[in-house]
């Protein structure tokens, strides 16, 4: 599991593994703090180089199943299939009309 890292200057950085980011805040370099309902934390010293990596997100929409990818040129984070029945959307798309038109 990944923990999002914050700079001092609120800047994001790179995730950092839920073991590190423990060890962190007992040894009071970081601060825990929760981001629309995502644990996170924000680092108290200040990084001399503040590195981020480039990511691409791929979405495959299948007539049953839908996929999403998120890649770097290193790794692959993260691989999510999810099921859903056409029927539901259909359905979801009903009632967000008729949240939108009255």
């Amino acid at each position: 599991m990944f923990v999002p890292v914050t700079s001092q200057t609120g800047k994001k950085l790179m995730p950092t593994r839920a073991n590190k980011a423990g060890m962190l805040i007992k040894k009071g370099l970081a601060t825990p703090y929760w981001s629309n309902g995502i644990f996170c934390i924000r680092l108290n010293y200040t990084t001399e180089a503040e590195y981020t990596q480039d990511i691409v997100v791929g979405v495959d929409p299948g007539s049953k199943k839908e996929g999403f990818t998120v890649k770097s040129e290193i790794n692959s984070n993260k691989q999510v299939v999810l099921q859903a029945k056409p029927e539901d959307y259909r359905i979801l798309r009903r009632i967000n009309f008729k949240y939108k038109h009255g």
